[in-house]
Order: structure tokens, then C-alpha cells, then sequence
């Protein structure tokens, strides 16, 4: 598994650690760096559109 993926990885793992939403992380990579991640927060804040991929 690349940087890249550990780094989404690790995000739906926090994610579902505080019951926050699905099992489902995001990274965005930019010309070899990483900008933004983030982590499924649905159930966390009762935000229908708060995916991780709209959170990163």
C-alpha cells in the first residue's frame, strides 16, 4: 500500500474509532504532497454531504 492510501487509511480508521461516520477516509495528493485529508463525519454531525472526500 502507498504513502498515500495509509494516509486515507488511517483516516477512516479515526473516523469510525470516534463513531463519527463510515469506514471511509480521503487524501488529496498534489504534485507529490499532501494537501488535505480527512474522514467520513455523517453521523458525527448529522451532515448528510459530510463525506471525507468533501471534508479533504
Amino acid at each position: 500500500m502507498n504513502e498515500w492510501m495509509r494516509i486515507a487509511c488511517d483516516e477512516a480508521l479515526q473516523g469510525m474509532e470516534k463513531n463519527e461516520g463510515g469506514p471511509f477516509g480521503a487524501a488529496i495528493v498534489r504534485e507529490g504532497k499532501i494537501i488535505a485529508s480527512a474522514h467520513n463525519e455523517v453521523l458525527g454531525t448529522n451532515d448528510p454531504t459530510a463525506h471525507a472526500e468533501i471534508n479533504a
